[in-house]
């Protein structure tokens, strides 16, 4: 067990989570007064790796962020590239939303609502939770969609959704078949996002015809995610890509797979699949010069 925790309360917690023999969980990891998505991050991964060597039957392993988290940096971190031939990969993020928040994530209120903006973000699955209290549905869903087109929503009262939804989605995979198609089916009814609405964290979509080179796109993209340069121009020193989700389509034939999670990126060949249309979504604070610029340079290219 990995306790993540703001507070003193965690002791409160891991009193719970004894069994019915007092005996505690094997794995105990108290992280108090801080987050383990920024200043805990070796412990947590030397917990993991101890586990999966002492425990080989494990099959998932679940974290649990805090309330007050930025999820970015411990999913850039777990998230592991194939070639390293580790045991684990990320699977997905997942989002527990309080339809509460709507109306001060539309008004851009504080602090507050950036950090949920930037965890909505993130996720590969929102769970509407406490739907029986939503007012306003509708202003719900274009909130998020708003912030993440790309992730699923499901809605829930008292969080109660069945265990498959949840695990095994395979968002981070992205090359078999099923998750490809349900990808494609996605990104096809994507809708251009409500300008009116000011959350601090947002989305934009481009759609373009082929490309003539991956290896040009993906020059492309190092220097907007590393060197923060679109084209000629630089980006706003406030802004932040949290997320880039696309499919692209390379000449004479390929289908690429785009997933970034801030300045990580990966690009996997789908197979059997041919587009004319390359599509990316990109999630984050950003101005609108700087969405501009990633415009025009985007679609400046061969």
């Amino acid at each position: 067990m990995i306790m993540n925790e703001i507070g003193p309360s965690s002791g409160v917690d891991k009193a719970i989570l004894y069994d019915k023999e007092q005996q505690l969980s094997e794995e105990w990891l108290e992280i108090e007064n801080g987050c383990l998505c920024c200043t805990a991050k070796n412990d947590v991964f030397l917990a993991i790796e101890s586990l999966v060597i002492r425990r080989p039957d494990v099959d998932l392993i679940v974290i649990e962020t805090s309330g007050a988290a930025d999820p970015s940096a411990l999913v850039q971190k777990l998230w592991v590239d194939e070639a390293l031939q580790s045991k684990l990969y990320f699977d997905g993020c997942i989002c527990v939303y309080d339809p509460v928040l709507t109306l001060g994530l539309s008004k851009n209120l504080d602090d507050y609502y950036q950090d949920a903006a930037r965890q909505i973000a993130l996720a590969d699955l929102i769970i509407v939770n406490k739907a029986e209290d939503d007012t306003d549905p509708e202003a719900t869903r274009s909130v998020l969609t708003l912030i993440n087109p790309t992730a699923k929503i499901a809605h829930t009262v008292y969080s109660n959704i069945k265990l498959e939804k949840l695990l095994n989605v395979g968002h981070y995979r992205g090359t078999d078949a099923e998750s490809i198609s349900a990808l494609l089916q996605r990104f096809d009814h994507i809708d251009a996002p409500n300008h009116m609405l000011s959350t601090s964290v947002r989305s934009f979509t481009l759609r373009r015809t082929s490309l003539e080179s991956l290896d040009i796109f993906e020059k492309w993209l190092y220097t907007l995610l590393w060197e923060r340069v679109a084209g000629s121009q630089i980006l706003n020193p406030a802004d932040s890509l949290l997320r880039i989700k696309g499919l692209l389509s390379i000449r004479p034939g390929q289908t690429i797979a785009l997933q970034a999670v801030r300045n990580i990126y990966d690009l996997d060949e789908i197979h059997h699949t041919q587009r004319s249309e390359s599509c990316l979504i990109f999630i984050g604070q950003f101005s609108k010069e700087s969405e501009e610029s990633v415009t025009s340079s985007f679609y400046s290219l061969p």
